[in-house]
């Protein structure tokens, strides 16, 4: 499976924003974009990827993205110790 292809920081901001991250698996899929489930090569490009994109850095700061990166970064915690194995 290819890793998403991702819009504007805008764009992924308000997606991720609009994602109710309930500690499952297809939601923590979903806010990293994946429609399957994902390798672990493909979980960790994505995740970087998508990290880079919507860093509250490269984008003024604001609370938006913000919220978003805390959401992406809770969501790859949540995903990381069922790939553990393939990680290490």
């Amino acid at each position: 499976m290819p890793t998403p292809t991702y819009q504007t920081s805008a764009i992924e901001i308000a997606r991720i924003n609009a994602i109710p991250f309930d500690k499952t698996l297809q939601t923590a899929h979903s806010i990293l974009g994946f429609v399957a489930t994902p390798t672990a090569e493909e979980l960790v490009k994505a995740y970087r990827a998508l990290g880079l994109l919507i860093h509250p850095d490269k984008n003024e700061n604001s609370a938006e993205s913000t919220t978003a990166f805390k959401t992406l970064q809770t969501a790859y915690e949540f995903i990381k110790p069922i790939f553990r194995n393939s990680f290490q």
